[in-house]
């Protein structure tokens, strides 16, 4: 799959929400990127793995969209 655009992105992503959650006790950015995992996944955007359409990109832009909205943040 490498360079396909066809990989799923969630690990890599919740990875890091782990890291800042573990290393840098950045709980809140943490939760708001799980959040904003789980919404777009819940949204129906999924990757080929997961029955979907989406690409590695299209996947991981949404997730930006979504915290760029703020949304599941406390702001």
């Amino acid at each position: 799959i490498a360079g396909k655009n066809i990989a799923n992105p969630v690990s890599m992503i919740l990875s890091v929400a782990m890291m800042l959650r573990e290393s840098f006790e950045q709980i809140e950015i943490a939760a708001a990127i799980e959040t904003a995992c789980f919404k777009v996944m819940e949204a129906g955007v999924l990757t080929t793995d997961l029955g979907g359409q989406a690409t590695t990109t299209e996947f991981t832009d949404k997730v930006i969209d979504y915290l760029k909205k703020g949304e599941g943040t406390n702001e």
